[in-house]
């Protein structure tokens, strides 16, 4: 019956059928791993449009109290206790950012080296945060990094090579300044280049 539904799944993307590509797609996440802290607190959302060969992604980020502000525990002989050092402030908004900027990249690498036949020619990513609105108590959510990149593009990349910021930069990412703050990106311009 398994091998059935994968014929069917093969030969839906062979003709490539949106609902096919979607599917795919949302193998190809199911089976990418990351740790639980992050894995539990995350998201994706897509679609596939055939017109434009193009692949639509909201990625939904863990929230900024996510990341661990313990730097290292150690233990005091005289007391007989373990003593925690916190990261400072910094480094906690900088492994945030680094977070951000490395599922973006990873979300954009994982669809194209899974995308064998070619059936994607361009990514629109939105990346943000669900949050409760502290000014009217409601869900909302918080854009914190949006890119359109092609195919082409992105595969020149060396990703063994690079930093992760200034790769956004090179692809026109529009990111928010401060997103351990949940302050949104101003993309009204659009992210196309």
């Amino acid at each position: 019956m398994e091998n059935a539904r994968l014929d069917d799944l093969i030969n839906r993307l062979a003709k490539s059928e949106p609902e096919a590509v979607d599917e795919y797609v949302g193998i190809v996440f199911g089976n990418s791993i990351y740790p639980d802290v992050i894995a539990d607190n995350s998201d994706f959302d897509f679609s596939y449009s055939s017109d434009l060969r193009e692949l639509s992604i909201t990625v939904v980020f863990p929230s900024p109290e996510v990341i661990p502000k313990t730097k290292v525990f150690r233990y005091v002989r005289a007391s007989d206790e373990i003593a925690e050092t916190t990261l400072t402030q910094k480094d906690v908004t900088t492994r945030y950012v680094n977070l951000l900027n490395n599922m973006t990249l990873r979300t954009l690498h994982e669809v194209w080296e899974s995308d064998r036949a070619g059936k994607i020619d361009s990514i629109s990513l939105v990346g943000g945060v669900n949050h409760v609105d502290p000014a009217v108590g409601r869900d909302v959510f918080v854009r914190l990094v949006a890119l359109a990149v092609s195919r082409e593009d992105f595969l020149q990349i060396d990703l063994s090579r690079i930093t992760p910021s200034e790769t956004l930069k090179h692809l026109r990412a529009v990111v928010s300044k401060t997103p351990h703050r949940l302050t949104p990106i101003d993309d009204k311009k659009g992210v196309r280049g």
